[in-house]
């Protein structure tokens, strides 16, 4: 068993804490991507071991240590909130997202939202591809315009405060941003479009 971070270190949205089911297993805060234990929100790592033999379960707490799980957790969401969420898959007029936490807290219930085209950018409406904006694993701050149903939030990422954070490009490196609309893969070079959000 080998840990990527150690009990309460802190660690970011898309931070691999272990492998799922090898490792560790996945608890608030944290979510499974790829066979990965992976942190949802900024905070505290904390492995809880249940028995002995047993995996430790991780979970990200978030704010104070005085706070109890309770005000770890939030279960509902509303028109305006601003969410963090991870690119599932795409089709020419919406990508499809899991929603992870709203702002920096995880959720109770889980959410899936759809980004459409005509809410990828505030401008150029009819110029906008979301094969351009987005890839599936894309980490992706969003507002939510619409409560939907069954769960399921309309969302957008037409503010300039809001888009991708964190990509990976095909050979798998970490991305960075060289404009709103491109990434650049440092080893490779190659550009990939998305819309970016501008880090204040």
């Amino acid at each position: 068993m080998v840990m990527l971070v150690s009990d309460r270190d802190p660690v970011c949205p898309g931070d691999r804490i272990g492998r799922d089911g090898t490792d560790c297993l996945s608890g608030s805060g944290t979510h499974v991507w790829q066979g990965s234990v992976v942190a949802s929100v900024v905070g505290e790592l904390r492995c809880e071991r249940p028995a002995a033999g047993r995996l430790p379960v991780a979970s990200v707490r978030v704010g104070s240590r005085s706070e109890g799980p309770a005000a770890d957790v939030v279960s509902a969401i509303a028109i305006g909130d601003e969410v963090l969420c991870r690119v599932r898959r795409l089709n020419p007029r919406y990508a499809t997202c899991d929603v992870l936490c709203r702002g920096t807290k995880p959720l109770l219930k889980n959410f899936s939202g759809l980004i459409r085209v005509q809410d990828v950018r505030a401008t150029e409406i009819d110029k906008v591809s979301i094969i351009s904006s987005f890839r599936p694993g894309d980490l992706v701050r969003a507002e939510v315009i619409s409560l939907g149903e069954a769960q399921s939030l309309l969302l957008s990422t037409a503010k300039d405060s809001l888009g991708v954070l964190e990509a990976r490009s095909e050979q798998g490196e970490a991305m960075v941003a060289v404009s709103d609309e491109e990434m650049a893969c440092p080893v490779t070079k190659t550009r990939e479009g998305r819309k970016c959000a501008k880090v204040q």
